[in-house]
């Protein structure tokens, strides 16, 4: 058997057991399997960064061109709605039939309800996508963001833990208020707030950290913190302050666990005592209305993840195609010695 045939089988070989990436049979399925995995299919996670826009629209626009002019804000993301809608007409169906149209600003802009201006642009499915608010955020907007978290039940969030050098000269936004940095030294001494955009919808909590500071409208990759094996040096400041955010939020979740424990324990007492409900101090509302409903709020997960910015993409790329290309180049070399034809050949 000659070198180059042995070498087309055993690619062969490795083609047999890669897995496939078409299936020519999809279109031959009876209709309702074909629905069936575009549902499944639909159920993709995905990560959705949301930030705000502005915009100043004059009043002869609007419905009253004697008002002033409107200054308004909205919510857009740079990944809005799921690949699978530019599949075909069936992948699409299936998306809009498991994702809202989210995140509008109608109420807030009456006059411009009907317009692109007002209407939500993000397609969003809350057992599966997680929001990501890119910073900076004023409070107001912040504030109606959180109202509609809570409309669409949003189950996961990640939050920047504001690690770039921004946030040392002190400018930080409302997301980041379950840790404050102290003046003294080292700054990367938190002391714990209050979580104000916590919802009892949220289910899981990721805390994310970059290299760099990142423009509006940047896309998002993650990877995990504990298990990557990071393609740069990270400085120790920076792991600091990750770990540091991650110990203030659990710090953040205990505290509401205690205010749970404290509210059931005063529902029981007014119940047995036939007393007006109250609120205890450290209980936010959204909390007291769910002890004295359905009981039922579980402390979110929490997780630590990497962005990777474009710098570490591009060594992330390299580092994954030298470790690819030696051990292509390893196998080949093992597969050449493994063939007796081979070996008899050099010894002659």
């Amino acid at each position: 058997m000659s070198n180059s045939s042995a070498i087309s089988q055993e690619q062969a070989l490795i083609a047999a057991r890669s897995p496939a990436t078409t299936f020519e049979k999809f279109g031959k399925l009876p209709a309702e399997i074909q629905h069936m995995i575009w549902g499944f299919a639909s159920g993709h996670e995905r990560d959705v960064p949301v930030h705000t826009v502005e915009k100043t629209i004059p009043a002869e626009e609007t419905n009253n061109p004697h008002r002033p002019d409107i200054h308004i804000y909205a919510f857009r993301s740079i990944n809005p709605f799921p690949q699978m809608m530019h599949v075909c007409h069936d992948a699409r169906k299936a998306v809009l039939k498991h994702h809202t149209l989210a995140f509008d600003v109608e109420e807030q802009f009456p006059d411009l309800a009907q317009r692109l201006y007002a209407t939500g642009q993000v397609y969003f499915r809350p057992e599966c996508d997680t929001i990501c608010p890119m910073p900076m955020w004023r409070a107001e907007h912040q504030r109606v963001f959180v109202d509609k978290m809570r409309d669409f039940k949003v189950e996961k969030i990640a939050l920047s833990d504001y690690s770039c050098p921004e946030v040392y000269r002190g400018e930080a936004d409302r997301w980041g208020d379950y840790q404050k940095r102290r003046v003294a030294i080292p700054f990367t001494s938190i002391t714990p707030r209050r979580l104000d955009w916590m919802t009892e919808d949220i289910k899981e909590i990721t805390l994310w950290t970059q290299t760099e500071a990142l423009p509006v409208g940047s896309s998002l990759t993650f990877v995990e913190y504990k298990n990557c094996s990071l393609p740069m040096t990270i400085p120790r400041r920076q792991v600091e302050s990750c770990e540091n955010s991650m110990e203030s939020i659990t710090i953040c979740i205990d505290e509401l666990l205690k205010a749970q424990k404290e509210q059931r324990s005063a529902k029981k007492e007014a119940e047995s005592n036939r007393w007006q409900q109250r609120k205890v101090l450290d209980c936010p509302q959204w909390l007291y209305d769910n002890v004295n409903g359905v009981d039922d709020w579980k402390a979110p997960t929490r997780k630590l993840k990497w962005h990777l910015s474009k710098d570490m993409q591009v060594a992330s790329l390299a580092k994954t195609a030298t470790s690819f290309i030696s051990g292509y180049v390893f196998s080949l070399v093992g597969l050449f010695r493994s063939r007796p034809g081979i070996q008899s050949g050099e010894s002659s």
